[in-house]
């Protein structure tokens, strides 16, 4: 019965934007290498990623990894760390991210600011489409923005308990949106803990089949983006498949349904993502100010019972 309910949802070929009435794809087929029926974009130039995201000056770089450097040091900001990295020991294997270069920014970078290796990886594997290749410390420095900005809560002390609270309110941001689906979950005892806390933690690196759709969300978000983006990019992305859940009901399998839907090759490509990216917009601006600052500040200034070890 699994089997025949996941061919039920992966077979679908139909995806239908409803919330706003705005979007609608009919019969997007899966991509051909990579190539979406929308086109391709090609991957930003890790120059103006990097300008973008991080800035130019000498300041905004040192102001990113003031944990890393050595205090007192008149080398300028990008010198020192890219000193530090040279000299990074290879990474544990026993963190199973790798014996690369870019392990060791990983490793680096979570020795200092306490972030999980794996989901950082993931992040980095992302940054690496980049092209021309990022240098090792452009690649920290991308990573550590990236995180600031769009992942907040990779970085706090004891995130389990702020995750928790923050999938409490993505709920009620649910059932405020298409009670339907909300309610749907419920009675399938699917919390958002199943698929909230990876894109919190990862600004949707993790769970979409596609790294360079992944970094072209991320492009877009460089200009005017903030921490909120992910959450309601989550929720307009379970709004576009809220037909094939309707059409499964509250079944046992339903968070296993979930989680192949969103992951499919045809929930990746660059044309629903940017209805996605769209409909993000429209359900942020049409979200109470009130709740907005609520999520706000959960991702943000967590109270100190979210955040106790």
């Amino acid at each position: 019965a699994t089997s025949a309910t996941l061919a039920t949802i992966t077979a679908a070929s139909t995806v239908v934007a409803t919330a706003d009435g705005g979007d609608s794809l009919v019969g997007d087929s899966s991509p051909r290498d990579g190539v979406c029926d929308g086109g391709s974009h090609e991957p930003p130039t890790t120059a103006d990623f990097i300008r973008r995201l991080v800035g130019d000056d000498e300041d905004s770089v040192a102001a990113l990894c003031a944990e890393a450097l050595q205090e007192g040091c008149s080398e300028p900001a990008r010198h020192q760390l890219a000193k530090a990295l040279a000299a990074e020991e290879p990474a544990d294997q026993a963190l199973n991210i790798g014996t690369d270069e870019a392990a060791q920014v990983v490793a680096h970078f979570c020795r200092h600011h306490g972030a999980d290796t794996r989901t950082s990886r993931t992040m980095i594997d992302v940054l690496l489409l980049l092209q021309p290749p990022p240098s090792p410390a452009d690649l920290w420095l991308c990573l550590a923005a990236l995180i600031r900005r769009f992942a907040p809560v990779a970085l706090l002390s004891g995130a389990g308990h702020a995750l928790v609270a923050l999938c409490r309110l993505f709920e009620s941001l649910l059932l405020f949106h298409d009670p339907e689906i909300a309610l749907l979950l419920k009675r399938a005892g699917v919390g958002a803990e199943m698929f909230c806390v990876p894109w919190l933690c990862t600004a949707h690196a993790t769970g979409m089949a596609d790294l360079l759709t992944v970094l072209h969300v991320w492009d877009r978000w460089l200009d005017g983006g903030e921490p909120l983006d992910p959450v309601f990019l989550g929720l307009a992305r379970l709004n576009l498949c809220r037909d094939e859940l309707l059409l499964c009901g509250p079944v046992p399998e339903l968070a296993q349904l979930l989680q192949a839907s969103l992951g499919t090759k045809q929930h990746a490509t660059e044309r629903v993502v940017d209805v996605a990216l769209r409909r993000a917009a429209h359900l942020k601006a049409v979200t109470p100010l009130s709740f907005l600052k609520r999520l706000q500040d959960a991702l943000l200034r967590p109270a100190p019972d979210d955040v106790a070890a």
